[in-house]
């Protein structure tokens, strides 16, 4: 058996160098049987430890939702992203803009006809739900925002060129956020065009987007170009990343984050819709701009993060 000196030795070259049993015994000028025989009969710990847990970082959970566009929404992908919410319980959900479609008040060219449309007031007490469920799937959350997007500002758009005499209410009893009655849970950005940053201000910038290009991640560098920094936007409806290294060595990215839209029943013009279900996953350093973003790809219904399977 080794001595109390000797075990020391071994439980740290095991922790902090992730020694195995012969490494151990060649440390220690023992035979590898007598180092397992005693690791055996006490117990000791065969997990590999690699770093010191003083230089661990802190990293929250961030899942940013893409284009729902509610009452359209795609429901396998959507029950999808839901299953994941409800099991990794992040720290932080951001959906990133036209949450809404606001059919009901769409310009004609681009939306169905009057007759065709559903009410606004059917609209809007369908999006309460719809973000009162986002709650209930994630009652811990720290953080809870809402970014403004274009959908979304058809409100305002209508009430300025039907109703200018009362479009000044629009920051106040006609929020959209009033009218959802979201204030108490979610953090509403906007204007549309405004955003927030993901973490530590100079990480991460979410914005719902101002550009559509022509192939996936072609607007996301758009953005990158535009800003200057690691964005990630909706609003295309496409899966993308672009990655550029900047002249002082920076490396900046873009995202496209998908969307949660159906493309057979969201009103479209019947153009061709080059679409990608998915969402953003993100880890935020609690204590720098640091992060690790993964756009996940929904695919019939499901997808896979870190080897689990979610959805159908």
């Amino acid at each position: 058996m080794l001595s109390d000196e000797q075990r020391l030795h071994s439980d740290y070259l095991r922790v902090n160098l992730g020694f195995g049993d012969r490494r151990v015994a060649d440390a220690l000028g023992v035979s590898y049987y007598t180092v397992r025989n005693d690791r055996e009969q006490k117990g000791a710990p065969n997990q590999i430890q690699l770093f010191d847990e003083g230089t661990m970082k802190d990293y929250h959970h961030l899942v940013v939702i893409p284009d729902t566009q509610w009452p359209y929404e795609h429901k396998p992908s959507e029950a999808a992203l839901y299953e994941y919410l409800s099991k990794s319980q992040p720290e932080h959900l951001v959906h990133i803009g036209d949450a809404l479609d606001l059919t009901s008040l769409a310009h004609l060219r681009s939306g169905p006809p009057p007759a065709r449309r559903p009410h606004l007031r059917a609209e809007i007490e369908n999006g309460r739900m719809k973000f009162r469920e986002l709650v209930a799937l994630t009652p811990d959350a720290l953080t809870r925002r809402f970014i403004v997007g274009n959908h979304e500002e058809r409100l305002s758009r209508y009430l300025e060129d039907n109703a200018g005499e009362i479009h000044d209410l629009v920051d106040d009893i006609l929020n959209l956020s009033t009218l959802l009655k979201i204030d108490k849970d979610w953090e509403t950005i906007g204007p549309y065009h405004e955003g927030t940053w993901a973490g530590e201000p100079d990480g991460l910038w979410l914005t719902h987007g101002d550009y559509t290009a022509a192939w996936s991640a072609y607007s996301a560098r758009k953005h990158v170009d535009k800003y200057l920094c690691s964005i990630a936007h909706g609003h295309t409806h496409r899966l993308g990343a672009h990655f550029r290294t900047m002249f002082d060595d920076t490396v900046l990215v873009g995202y496209e984050v998908g969307t949660l839209a159906d493309p057979q029943t969201t009103p479209s013009n019947g153009t061709v819709l080059d679409w990608q279900h998915g969402f953003l996953d993100v880890w935020l350093s609690v204590d720098s701009p640091r992060f690790s973003a993964t756009p996940v790809a929904i695919v019939e219904g499901g997808f896979a993060v870190q080897g689990k399977h979610y959805g159908s």
